[in-house]
């Protein structure tokens, strides 16, 4: 069953969301994955920003949590993502000061690598499944289910980010019928945070 998330998910869609990309996570939240998770957390319950609870679908089987997707319209991202800073208290006092300051910095750092994501498209911001319940078509399943949705509030496209070298990944994304639109390699400073570069893929509806 496929359904929208609900306040005491909280725990299990932010595993997922750093399953989903533990490099990337690490590098934008500037912190280790304990204080990782406590972030997404905080802002999983907070309205308004790209990691709010109202943005994600779940794949719950038996009452288990098996995988989720979190997307939203593309026209929206600058402003979702702008919003996180009214919790900057918070996040404060979860992170610390240096931490905080350091996630500004990075995001500074690598938003002028990413591929733009346009006003026409559903941008899906996370995938995942945990590795236990790999195989049994969940991505599928989700993808499927926000491609309905998405055509009924009549957008062009879905599209995502997958980091270029998760090969893997990529190979999934085709298999459901995205195509590499545009991609980037990032310099050689990423490169010890594990980051080589991103490749837009885009679905058309």
């Amino acid at each position: 069953m496929i359904r929208k998330a609900e306040v005491n998910d909280k725990i299990k869609v932010s595993e997922l969301y750093y399953v989903s990309g533990p490099n990337i996570c690490k590098y934008c939240f500037a912190s280790d994955e304990k204080t990782t998770l406590g972030l997404i957390k905080m802002l999983y319950g907070k309205p308004e920003n790209p990691f709010s609870r109202e943005y994600y679908w779940i794949y719950e089987d038996d009452g288990v949590i098996k995988g989720m997707l979190v997307g939203f319209p593309g026209m929206d991202m600058h402003q979702l993502e702008k919003n996180i800073s009214h919790y900057g208290k918070e996040m404060f006092k979860i992170a610390g000061f240096r931490a905080c300051m350091q996630m500004m910095a990075h995001e500074l750092s690598l938003h002028n690598y990413m591929p733009p994501i346009k006003d026409d498209e559903f941008y899906i911001q996370s995938l995942a499944v945990f590795p236990e319940f790999r195989g049994q078509k969940i991505s599928s399943a989700l993808v499927k289910c926000i491609k309905e949705y998405a055509h009924s509030k009549e957008f062009a496209k879905l599209s995502l980010v997958a980091e270029s070298d998760n090969r893997h990944a990529i190979k999934v994304y085709e298999k459901f019928g995205f195509v590499c639109a545009d991609e980037t390699i990032l310099p050689r400073k990423f490169h010890k945070k594990h980051l080589s570069g991103f490749c837009k893929m885009v679905l058309r509806i």
